[in-house]
């Protein structure tokens, strides 16, 4: 039937997997602590100490406001750095520092 679509027909393109924040700090306490202050973002600590948050089709609204509240996060709790992993690309986050 011309103009018809089927539903049914997929690419490889609609298919994907939900794109992964991943915050690595030195310590557990500190994993936790930020996994508290991102829990509007439904941050979860994994086995491994890592802080996960699973953006779906990410938008950079989502993403900045992630990081605005690690940053904040770091910043009022002394937590001195952490690891930030995005689409495979690795940055360290600062906290404030003394002095």
């Amino acid at each position: 039937m011309p103009g018809r679509v089927d539903a049914s027909f997929k690419t490889e393109h609609d298919l994907f997997v939900e794109d992964v924040l991943r915050i690595e700090a030195a310590q557990r306490a500190d994993a936790e602590c930020i996994a508290d202050a991102l829990a509007e973002y439904n941050a979860s600590v994994e086995p491994n100490g890592a802080v996960v948050i699973v953006t779906g089709m990410s938008s950079g609204t989502l993403v900045t406001a992630v990081l605005d509240a690690l940053k904040a996060c770091l910043d009022a709790n002394a937590i001195v750095a952490a690891k930030v992993s995005i689409d495979d690309q690795h940055y360290v986050m600062e906290g404030a520092r003394d002095g």
